[in-house]
């Protein structure tokens, strides 16, 4: 009972004091954002309608004076302050990372405004792009990510057990890492004798959390069950980044007792939906506007499957309106209530490929995220895909941008070996493009092999 209570004093000295200071010395509002959260999480239907619409009309006005792009659309238009927000939308053009390429950047930015965070995303699409937020717009995403983990049952100052793909975490995160009792862990380049070694230290143990990508707390569960550690406990696990299947959920919560919160965003930064304690997905509808579209654009019936168009309303550096990020998803019945009590909308189905692992011929596990966290620096690569053909036969298609030599690839190919800490055989394939998947972006990994037991 003791250790409780001296658990929840830290806590509340955490979310109280030293939350708060960070947030001053970092010039960030996270937790006055946060605040505002959990109040609007529990509006009415009909108040969170409302406050979508006078927040995306306040984002349509903006854009109108301030966005290059969005201003000479406007002048098109000819619309008035007094028009819906919700029609005029629909008179937007789609956005995708294609056209914000094409263009110069700075027709999609505020210059009035001073750049706190830059997002150098590839994700699932493999095409690289640079996005950028002002204070608000990063602080409201790290709050509604602090507002997931919530959901969860987490609080800052849990035991937490997180896989991430900064493996040089530096002093300050070191610092953090300590201060929030965070055990981190490389996600890159995942091996048997790895995952021993971090599992061993929560054999009989409660009260941690595992938080990271499920494809790689999924090979972290094959791992535990194939040698038979059935006494490790997790309060819960929170999943990021890439697609949760069905069987990657079953022999997670099955293998270490636990439930899985899943959270879904956008590579720039944008903050979709997430897992509440009924396992239902609420989309953040005070921060986004979803559209869920068939081929022709039109919005698909409650059931049907549709691709994911997501407007967000809180960025006015760099607005994202009507971004297709190339996913498909299906949404609920919009009477559909929640045993949870919140209104936001749900989501049924986020629907994606399994997101293959690439194993390497000394029992590596690389992940999607080892690929995207390399290729978003390489500005030299407009495009890239993963083919395994054999543990000996891995090819890396790519599309050759401004600037590219010869030593672009020397470059990458020592950097995937410092990473993977492991020399394998692989080849680099020009290719003037990559075709896309039916969900409108390529595929970065297709595996041809089946998938191997992890070795040391």
């Amino acid at each position: 009972m003791l250790k409780k209570i001296g658990s929840n004093m830290y806590n509340c000295l955490l979310e109280n004091l030293v939350l708060p200071f960070a947030d001053k010395a970092l010039g960030l509002n996270i937790q006055k954002k946060l605040a505002w959260l959990k109040k609007v999480q529990w509006l009415s239907g009909e108040e969170l309608e409302g406050l979508q619409k006078k927040r995306m009309a306040q984002l349509f006005r903006h854009c109108s004076n301030y966005i290059p792009y969005y201003k000479r659309i406007h002048e098109e238009w000819k619309t008035s302050p007094g028009d819906d927000p919700f029609l005029t939308l629909k008179r937007f053009p789609y956005l995708d990372r294609h056209i914000i390429k094409s263009e110069s950047q700075g027709n999609f930015i505020d210059s009035n405004r001073k750049i706190h965070f830059t997002d150098y995303t590839s994700g699932s699409s493999g095409i690289q792009g640079k996005f950028h937020s002002d204070r608000d717009s990063y602080s409201m995403a790290i709050a509604i990510q602090m507002l997931w983990w919530q959901w969860a049952g987490y609080r800052f100052g849990d035991k937490l057990f997180q896989l991430g793909i900064s493996p040089k975490r530096g002093l300050m995160k070191g610092l953090k890492d300590i201060l929030l009792r965070v055990n981190y862990s490389d996600a890159f380049g995942i091996s048997e004798s790895i995952i021993r070694d971090n599992l061993c230290r929560m054999r009989n143990k409660y009260g941690y959390f595992f938080m990271g990508y499920p494809s790689a707390i999924y090979e972290y569960a094959k791992v535990a069950n194939k040698i038979g550690w059935n006494d490790i406990h997790f309060n819960s696990v929170v999943s990021w980044g890439d697609k949760l299947f069905p069987h990657y959920r079953d022999l997670i919560e099955k293998q270490f007792h636990t439930r899985v919160f899943d959270t879904y965003g956008a590579c720039e930064n944008t903050m979709i939906a997430a897992q509440c304690e009924y396992q239902n997905y609420h989309v953040m509808t005070p921060h986004i506007f979803l559209e869920i579209l068939d081929e022709n654009g039109n919005e698909v019936s409650p059931g049907e499957m549709g691709h994911v168009v997501v407007t967000r309303l809180d960025n006015y550096l760099m607005p994202l309106i009507r971004y297709k990020i190339g996913d498909l998803a299906v949404k609920a019945d919009p009477g559909a209530q929640c045993p949870c009590g919140r209104n936001l909308p749900m989501l049924t189905k986020i629907v994606g490929r399994d997101t293959d692992i690439v194993y390497t011929p000394g029992g590596k596990s690389l992940i999607v995220h080892f690929f995207t966290g390399i290729f978003e620096f390489i500005e030299e690569i407009d495009q890239f895909q993963i083919v395994q053909n054999s543990p000996d036969d891995i090819i890396i298609h790519y599309v050759p941008g401004e600037h590219f030599s010869d030593s672009t690839l020397n470059s990458i190919r020592d950097i995937i070996y410092a990473k993977a800490k492991e020399r394998f055989p692989f080849q680099f394939v020009e290719a003037s493009m990559i075709s896309a998947s039916p969900s409108g972006k390529p595929q970065i990994i297709v595996s041809r092999i089946n998938q191997p037991p992890l070795q040391n």
